[in-house]
């Protein structure tokens, strides 16, 4: 597929369970928005490895340009197809309706047991108004890479979300449960990384540690690499989950005059209906409901000791800081 390259693309980037495909939402209902969920979950890179060095930076940066271009232009079911979908300017109703036809299709023909060449979802643009689309990324396993993104692609917005790591943990926890999670941290590869070597922490201890003290581990030293990286930065946005959830319209408004997004009805109408949202159970991965109703729900399923074992990791780094302070 060939490359391209639109103006002011924007990552949006987190742990897991830290509110990342909410956040992608509100910022996909403003009607300019292009939103491909995970697609580097979808379309690989050998050669932008997950866990980059900064020492790598320049040695990489023409092939994670190459990559992350190629991410834009990810067209899969699972990079297209997160509901809800908006109306936008760049695709007309019957283009809408066409798109949504088009990825149930997919996910139907995903599902078939028998040997097949790939759908690809079309995203049904009017050809005339691609250049005034803002694309955007969202992702949960590319929080390594960020840093590498922002040097090979100048332009890129990056809005990085943290969330209370015990509501991370207890959410994984929970979605393990249902079977919705895989159970793992994934820490030997990060126990490798220079990054690791900042904090006291064993690499055979943790391997053998709990699995709340290891997603801690793996939490702080993603998400404290990406702001120790690009704190600073004009292009770096920094958003707590806690104050998203708890003053949505302020923030949802610096958001938007972070990344130059003029206010949009649609927004408002999606921030409104998440606030009148009464759903007391909603599906695990689901964004419709109430932005309040999360926060603090991690104090009854987390026990003392889980909570005493998720602290005493992250204190060793600033964001964890902010939130044990």
């Amino acid at each position: 597929m060939k490359s391209f390259s639109p103006e002011n693309p924007i990552l949006v980037i987190g742990s897991a369970r830290s509110g990342t495909t909410w956040l992608a939402k509100l910022i996909d209902s403003h009607p300019a928005i292009l939103y491909r969920h995970e697609p580097d979950s979808v379309t690989l890179s050998g050669g932008v490895p997950f866990l980059p060095e900064i020492s790598d930076y320049k040695n990489l940066q023409s092939s994670a340009k190459g990559y992350f271009d190629a991410l834009l232009e990810t067209g899969s079911a699972k990079a297209s197809g997160t509901a809800p979908f908006f109306h936008k300017t760049y695709r007309s109703s019957l283009g809408r309706a066409a798109l949504i036809l088009n990825i149930y299709i997919t996910r139907l023909w995903e599902r078939m047991p028998l040997a097949k060449p790939e759908l690809a979802v079309f995203d049904f643009l009017k050809k005339k108004l691609r250049s005034q689309i803002r694309y955007m990324v969202k992702s949960v396993t590319s929080l390594w890479r960020t840093g590498l993104f922002s040097y090979a692609v100048p332009s890129l917005r990056i809005v990085h979300i943290v969330r209370h790591q015990c509501a991370v943990v207890a959410s994984f926890l929970r979605g393990n449960r249902l079977g919705l999670m895989d159970g793992k941290a994934y820490v030997a590869s990060l126990a490798s990384t220079q990054e690791f070597s900042k904090y006291t922490l064993d690499a055979s201890e943790l391997l053998g540690a709990p699995i709340e003290t290891q997603l801690a581990a793996s939490w702080m030293l993603n998400n404290q690499k990406v702001n120790d990286e690009l704190h600073g930065s004009p292009q770096y946005l920094l958003v707590k989950y806690e104050d998203l959830a708890r003053n949505l319209p302020s923030q949802v408004t610096n958001l938007f005059g972070f990344l130059d997004l003029e206010q949009s009805a649609e927004t408002a109408a999606f921030i409104s209906a998440l606030q009148a949202s009464t759903a007391t159970s909603p599906r695990y991965f689901s964004v419709l409901r109430s932005p309040k109703s999360a926060l603090g729900t991690w104090r009854k399923e987390l026990t003392d000791l889980q909570i005493a074992r998720i602290r005493d990791t992250v204190i060793q780094c600033r964001l964890g800081q902010n939130y044990f302070s």
